[in-house]
């Protein structure tokens, strides 16, 4: 199955042809944290999982989003005098500075996305994403959220607004968002997708203290068969949320390795610190709707009732002690696997899906 990005109907204009053929004599690489080139011969694996639309699906009785932050940005980006354009602003911790996105010129036909902390109308400070965007206007645009790793692994199906430059492999999609990381601290998320066929992602969280902005901390996926998402949760009820990062890698078609860990924010340190596992992570829930002997039997049910098993995987029996394969969907939100067995039965009643609690812990 092949995931593709969403793309909004438009007519290529002189500009955005000029700046395509800047691009293609260029010929830039997006890079790991580490500075090597991204490889962008792997496969996306959430393609296993559910098949791909552009449109959002209302499910009844459907609960409330896992305190997932909502941009504040208009639907038209800003342009300004100086070249640049103004994605998204946000306020900033404390009320009294601002956050603001901005993808501006810096010589090239491709620059870093720059988080610009504001006193007033004066840059205090500046921080830059990794992955350089084209600079042309950014255009506004639905896109699966398993394509950028934005919300909880059981709603990757649905859609949420980006901004996108760049065509094909220099194809670059953006959400930004705030986060609530305390009374005195409010946060930023980047999450950036990049590529065409063969999507790699990689997250940001930064934070104001004071007058200087805070690369807080950077999730990357890694090389390879793996995918990522984020979400937000207040795992400890202290009112502060915490960093969801979960990670997914692949062997041979099957979900065969994933992981939680759980970032939060240290005011006093002003760091980002990753919990345990086992004393620091949410309790992980899965919506299983058939256990199998094989993978192929498995991926039949996946592959036969897709419609009905939206951000489902294929992967390893999750519960403890269980052998062969599963069609599930992984969470941290009891009410999300809950809701989701609704759905499933809903859709097909054939299918006599279920919830396991799977613990504190990683698979």
């Amino acid at each position: 199955m092949r995931i593709s990005h969403c793309r909004t109907n438009r007519q290529a204009t002189p500009s955005t042809r000029n700046s395509r053929s800047r691009i293609a004599s260029l010929r830039f690489r997006r890079r790991k944290p580490d500075g090597d080139p991204v490889r962008t011969r792997y496969l996306l694996m959430l393609a296993l999982a559910f098949p791909v639309g552009c449109t959002t699906t209302k499910r009844a009785e459907e609960p409330p989003p896992p305190s997932a932050a909502t941009p504040t940005s208009a639907a038209n980006v800003t342009a300004r005098a100086d070249g640049s354009y103004v994605l998204a602003t946000f306020p900033a911790s404390g009320g009294e500075s601002t956050y603001e996105v901005v993808l501006a010129p810096c010589g090239a036909p491709a620059c870093p996305l720059q988080v610009r902390l504001l006193a007033g109308a004066k840059v205090v400070d500046t921080a830059v994403v990794e992955w350089p965007s084209v600079v042309e206007p950014p255009r506004r645009a639905e896109q699966v959220a398993a394509l950028t790793g934005v919300g909880d692994p059981l709603e990757l199906h649905r859609t949420v607004s980006t901004w996108q430059t760049g065509e094909g492999e220099d194809a670059v999609a953006t959400v930004a968002a705030s986060v609530s990381l305390g009374s005195a601290y409010t946060g930023l998320l980047i999450h950036q997708s990049g590529g065409a066929e063969h999507v790699k992602r990689l997250h940001y969280l930064f934070v104001a203290n004071g007058q200087r902005l805070v690369s807080a901390w950077k999730g990357w996926e890694g090389q390879g068969l793996t995918t990522s998402t984020v979400d937000t949760m207040d795992v400890d009820h202290d009112g502060r949320s915490e960093i969801l990062f979960w990670r997914f890698g692949s062997s041979d078609g099957v979900v065969s390795d994933w992981a939680l860990s759980v970032q939060k924010w240290n005011a006093q340190q002003t760091r980002v610190d990753e919990l345990p596992a086992t004393s620091g992570g949410p309790p992980v829930f899965a919506t299983i709707a058939g256990t199998f002997a094989t993978p192929d039997a498995a991926a039949k049910l996946l592959t036969e009732h897709g419609n009905c098993l939206p951000s489902f995987l294929l992967i390893r029996a999750p519960e403890q002690g269980a052998a062969g394969f599963a069609v599930a969907g992984i969470t941290a939100h009891p009410p999300l696997a809950a809701e989701a067995v609704r759905a499933v039965q809903a859709c097909d009643g054939a299918i006599k899906a279920r919830t396991a609690e799977l613990g504190v812990r990683r698979q």
